[in-house]
């Protein structure tokens, strides 16, 4: 990702709430391998953002992504709930006044907040 987050490589598994959830489901963290990618939205061809839009569209992904965050004028990390036309997308927030927040690639759609970059994790034994 083009910035840097908690989610780069296998620092997720530092995260509290994961270990968290694999301890209350009884799985080692030492035995999780992590599997992930990633996606650069910024100066993205069509056939990245419609390969990521059907990622999201088809296998139900719910990616964590970059995005310039309008509301409060800053990057923020959302996590996307679900695909919507046009290629945006639906997010949650963790701002309790903004909980959900629309993603665009498009950086003049000014009633969206651009998103820059995502990851996908997934986690197996």
């Amino acid at each position: 990702m083009l910035h840097g987050t908690a989610l780069s490589e296998k620092g997720i598994l530092t995260l509290e709430r994961i270990q968290e959830f694999f301890e209350k489901m009884k799985i080692p963290i030492d035995q999780i391998k992590v599997e992930g990618g990633t996606f650069n939205f910024e100066g993205a061809n069509q056939q990245t953002i419609s390969g990521f839009y059907n990622l999201v569209k088809t296998k139900k992904f719910c990616p964590a992504a970059t995005c310039y965050d309008n509301a409060i004028n800053s990057y923020h990390v959302v996590t996307i709930d679900s695909p919507l036309p046009n290629w945006k997308y639906q997010a949650k927030n963790t701002f309790k006044d903004n909980k959900k927040i629309i993603l665009s690639h498009d950086s003049n759609d000014i009633n969206c907040s651009q998103i820059f970059d995502a990851i996908i994790i997934r986690f197996y034994l």
